[in-house]
């Protein structure tokens, strides 16, 4: 998530996004990985700017505090 002060990762929802993205990578059919970088599902989105060679970062803005 990206917060006011950076980022952090919330281990419940990394996993769940795993997840997420493993079965829309199935969906696509999707042969080559790079397909990932269009992943924008539960406001999830690839960012190449804190990506590196083979370590991508996906993030999501933090939500609104009920």
């Amino acid at each position: 998530e990206k917060t006011s002060n950076g980022h952090r990762i919330v281990m419940v929802f990394a996993k769940r996004q795993r997840g997420r993205m493993t079965r829309w990578l199935l969906q696509r059919r999707a042969l080559d990985p790079s397909v990932l970088r269009e992943y924008d599902v539960d406001e999830y989105h690839y960012n190449p700017e804190l990506s590196e060679g083979d370590e991508w970062v996906f993030e999501r803005p933090m939500p609104a505090k009920r």
